[in-house]
């Protein structure tokens, strides 16, 4: 039987008492003993490993690792003491089971699967595959793939003020609803409400010009009605920014123009709704016929509207609407476009005086008005007009005498007065326009003689004055200039009367009503 008491050294044998030893033994039992022992063992046993977990930890942990070579075929039924001193070399393949709450913070790598509730703080990384329910908040950088659902929430705190610079790289999983009631806008009144806007609007109009502000009500009202409610373009005009002050001024001041000449009845590229509803337009222009894009189209910029041209910086610089049926009178609005440099209205049915406040186009190089219905004199302002070239007002039923202001206009190629009611005579500051080119004062009242200056103009080779009562003759200094010195010949009409020295004029006609 075994002793009452351990031994005080260790037997080299295993012993068979009941209880343990004071002291580990130097080989290992036989079988295990039934409590734990007081110190662990210093080696591991060498009989094969129990078939189940004891049924209480140890009391210190062993120094080495169990040798089984595979994991425990089920997970413990608690959690460790204490936390792993590392993460798992690989992500777990399915979440854990037993947890209440999602983790407090993202793992290092994405799950292979998705958890069955969404993490309180977004991952470090995107997932590989869409989450099922969207998460409470964005995340940091865009999914590799679409979502299988719509997130109730945009994917920033606010919705984006503008558009986005870049399309997406990938549709969406489904369509929109239903489209956007409007095109975007370039720019975005975010901070305006709509009746603040109006109101800014018409407080930016009323100053933006420099040019007196006198047509009628009723088509400045069209023009702002359009501006403010009917364009789709909705620019904002936000404060102290120029360029959409300018971008609106200018927006709006064509609009005026199209309502004060009658655009719906125009030849050429009326707007939509009142021409069979085709946004696009084809024009005639010479042996060809181009695509254009209508007036008041709201989806474009104003300077691809039919016969306007802007330059880079998209400020209005031409307005070229020749033979298109306008009636009316022009708006002063257009004179005070800062970087007009041609308005060409020939041949319509514009009424009225020539407006003093075109003065204000200080940039206008060619200004055609022939052939209208335009009465009263000739505005002593055109010779504010300091680069104007060609002055073409022929045809129409301009009365008075020819102001000495336009005898100062130095770049002055053409000055084409012919066929209306001018009277006086021609002035001898004439003499002043060294570049000019052609002149044509045929079928008016003038009198007087034909100053001899004219003949000294170093580039001038056509000139006409048929059918006015003028007293004197075709000066000797306009004949056969290039015989006589290094200038070229000037072909010259007139009335055979005045014709008086032989080849000095091209052609000469004894009546009112010839045929050039």
């Amino acid at each position: 039987s075994p002793s009452s008491s351990p031994t005080s050294l260790h037997s080299h044998a295993p012993s068979l008492s009941m209880s343990p030893s004071g002291s580990p033994s130097s080989s290992p039992t036989a079988s295990p003993s039934m409590g734990p022992s007081m110190l662990p063992s210093m080696e591991p046993s060498t009989s094969a490993p129990t078939a189940s977990p004891s049924s209480s930890p140890t009391s210190l942990h062993s120094h080495a690792p169990s040798l089984s070579m595979s994991p425990s075929g089920s997970p413990s039924s608690s959690p460790t003491a204490s936390p792993s001193m590392g993460p798992s070399a690989q992500p777990s393949s399915t979440p854990s089971a037993g947890s209440s709450s999602p983790s407090l913070s993202p793992s290092a790598m994405p799950s292979l699967k998705p958890s069955s509730l969404p993490s309180q703080n977004p991952s470090l990384s995107h997932s590989l595959r869409p989450s099922f329910s969207p998460t409470r908040a964005p995340t940091h950088s865009p999914s590799l793939a679409p979502s299988v659902k719509p997130s109730p929430l945009p994917s920033t705190a606010k919705p984006s003020r503008s558009p986005s610079k870049k399309p997406s790289q990938l549709p969406t999983v489904t369509p929109s609803m239903s489209p956007s009631s409007l095109p975007t806008s370039p720019k975005m009144c975010s901070e305006l409400t709509s009746e603040e806007r109006e109101i800014r609007i018409k407080d930016l109009l009323s100053m933006n010009t420099p040019v007196s502000v006198t047509d009628g009500d009723m088509y400045h009202d069209s023009a702002f009605q359009w501006i403010v409610h009917e364009d789709s373009a909705q620019l904002c005009p936000e404060v102290n920014n120029e360029d959409d002050e300018v971008s609106l001024n200018q927006r709006y001041t064509l609009a005026l123009l199209y309502f004060a000449l009658d655009g719906d009845s125009w030849n050429n590229c009326k707007r939509e709704e009142v021409d069979g509803g085709t946004s696009s337009c084809q024009t005639q222009q010479r042996n060809f016929v181009r695509s254009s894009v209508r007036w008041l189209d709201g989806s474009k910029s104003e300077c691809d509207w039919y016969g306007v041209t802007c330059n880079t910086f998209d400020m209005v610089e031409e307005v070229i609407l020749d033979r298109n049926n306008m009636s009316g009178q022009v708006p002063n609005r257009l004179f005070g476009l800062p970087n007009l440099t041609e308005i060409n209205f020939n041949e319509n049915n514009l009424t009225g005086q020539i407006s003093t406040e075109i003065g204000h186009a200080r940039q206008l190089q060619n200004l055609y008005l022939g052939n209208n219905l335009y009465t009263g004199p000739i505005p002593s302002e055109i010779g504010l007009l300091s680069d104007l070239r060609r002055l073409d007002l022929d045809k129409n039923q301009l009365s008075g005498t020819i102001p000495d202001e336009i005898y100062s206009i130095n770049s002055l190629t053409h000055l084409d007065l012919d066929n209306n009611r001018l009277s006086g005579s021609i002035s001898t500051l004439i003499g002043e326009l060294e570049n000019l080119f052609i002149v044509q004062f045929d079928f008016n009242g003038l009198t007087g003689s034909i100053p001899s200056v004219v003949g000294s103009l170093p580039r001038l080779e056509y000139f006409t004055a048929v059918a006015n009562p003028f007293t004197g003759v075709i000066p000797e200094s306009m004949c056969g200039r290039a015989q006589n010195s290094d200038l070229g010949d000037i072909t010259i009409y007139a009335n055979c009367n005045m014709c008086t020295i032989e080849g000095c004029c091209k052609k000469c006609f004894n009546t009112h009503t010839p045929t050039l």
